[in-house]
């Protein structure tokens, strides 16, 4: 009886699961940001833009820079967000922004809500990112196989 020897090959059983896609701002946009909203709220964001959650398949611009316009502000007892222009990139929220700050018991999703229920305009500032996903507990811009 002849018997083959195969290479072990490490399968996993659980594929990367993509929570959501974002754009996920450079350092420069970051400080930036921080230096103009330094966050009324103990729980400090201010490092994406939420452009689909749950969906599990990468944004069609994935890896792409690109340019993000401020245009508006909305803060409460709870949060603070700022209202943005994603450009060509689509954006499932019907107020695409970035969640400044909350209180610790806010989820950042509430930003949704804030801008609801009204925003300041504000004089139009640009800012840049990188369109990724948010997978295994970071975001990640760089391509990747999910069949592996």
């Amino acid at each position: 009886m002849k018997i083959s020897i195969v290479p072990m090959i490490r399968i996993s059983a659980r594929e990367p699961k993509i929570i959501s896609n974002a754009i996920i701002l450079d350092d420069l946009s970051q400080r930036e940001l921080k230096k103009r909203f330094p966050g009324k709220h103990p729980k400090y964001s201010g490092h994406h833009i939420t452009i689909s959650y749950g969906k599990n398949e990468q944004p069609e611009k994935f890896g792409e820079k690109v340019q993000i316009t401020a245009e508006g502000y909305a803060n409460d007892d709870k949060a603070e967000a700022l209202l943005v222009s994603c450009g060509e990139i689509h954006c499932d929220n019907t107020h695409p922004h970035i969640t400044l700050s909350t209180e610790p018991s806010v989820k950042p999703v509430y930003s949704n809500e804030l801008l609801s229920s009204g925003y300041n305009k504000i004089e139009p500032f640009v800012l840049y990112g990188t369109v990724g996903s948010y997978i295994s507990g970071k975001y990640v811009t760089e391509k990747f196989d999910k069949d592996r």
